[in-house]
């Protein structure tokens, strides 16, 4: 079994550079840091590769291939509908494994 590497303390310095790239600090629990730097097109691979990480069972090994060009698409376990805290907004739970995702949309934006 792998040596499991020091925790998650929070991300920091998240800077958007205006030409289609992102970056952000990963700081971790014994003091490191690692900046990461990516265009905003891989965005949604990296969240895949967090979310399959979620719905793997234990002991399964995950080897991340690269990030793709095309959608990235998620399955999910679960779906649910509610009320946002203003009116005016639909809340959407997607249960990923033992994780849950809220995303909050405008209900003019529902289709």
């Amino acid at each position: 079994m792998p040596t499991k590497p020091p925790g998650l303390l929070g991300l920091s310095d998240a800077f958007n550079y205006q030409n289609g790239t992102v970056s952000f600090s990963v700081d971790r629990q014994d003091g490191r840091r690692l900046a990461i730097s990516l265009s905003i097109d891989q965005i949604g691979d990296f969240l895949a590769s967090l979310f399959h990480l979620a719905r793997m069972t234990e002991g399964e090994d995950m080897r991340l291939t690269g990030l793709s060009s095309s959608l990235p698409v998620v399955e999910i376990d679960q779906l649910g509908v509610g009320t946002g805290e203003d009116p005016d907004r639909t809340i959407l739970i997607a249960k990923i494994g033992a994780f849950d995702l809220g995303l909050s949309i405008e209900n003019s934006g529902l289709s």
